[in-house]
């Protein structure tokens, strides 16, 4: 089950260039009953520990959800993401050999149930990849929103460093990120950011 409180936002801290993207229910479904458990398996087998205050399963699930809503916003087929990329990534068994190339090529994406929630980078995360923050907060109304990104050389500063986590990390407020529309833009000018060769 998946249970969390969500906090009133702030307006000082949030992006108003947000996105909004509807959830299926079919894609909730995927989320809660195949990609969530099998990325909640695979940390635990890793001994990973969450960075947030969230349980490990609920923090899986929206996971796994903020990447089917990235993947749609990008245009990348369903078919191909499930069965060519995600389903051979869960189930290979070199899994942090095939998660270094990101969730999609050089975009790697980050949720939070939060609506003012900010964008967290753990410290051994590739300052070179694009982060793409997706707000979960209104999943439940099967909305979600594509708060925006950055990349991580510019989260990765010591002013953005958070001790007031379970574990330390980079955190950067909704305000600061650049707008979608902009991301979008890049990918059209530089194909190679999603690296659809070598993800599919």
């Amino acid at each position: 089950m998946v249970v969390f409180t969500i906090a009133k936002e702030r307006e000082d801290t949030v992006n108003v260039h947000r996105v909004r993207m509807d959830i299926a229910d079919e894609e909730i479904q995927y989320a809660k009953e195949y990609l969530g458990p099998a990325r909640t398996k695979v940390n635990r087998d890793a001994k990973r520990k969450a960075i947030t205050w969230l349980p490990s399963g609920d923090a899986d699930f929206l996971g796994a959800l903020g990447e089917i809503v990235v993947r749609r916003w990008l245009g990348i087929s369903e078919q191909d993401w499930k069965e060519k990329y995600k389903t051979q990534l869960i189930q290979d068994t070199e899994w942090d050999t095939g998660r270094h190339r990101g969730d999609f090529g050089k975009i790697e994406v980050k949720t939070t149930p939060l609506g003012h929630g900010r964008l967290l980078v753990q410290p051994h995360n590739d300052i070179s990849k694009i982060y793409v923050l997706v707000l979960l907060h209104e999943w439940k109304n099967n909305v979600a929103y594509l708060a925006g990104w950055n990349y991580g050389h510019l989260i990765k500063v010591p002013e953005r460093w958070m001790t007031d986590m379970p574990r330390p990390v980079f955190g950067m407020l909704q305000k600061d990120l650049e707008p979608m529309s902009k991301l979008k833009e890049l990918i059209g000018t530089q194909k190679d950011l999603i690296l659809l060769e070598d993800v599919l």
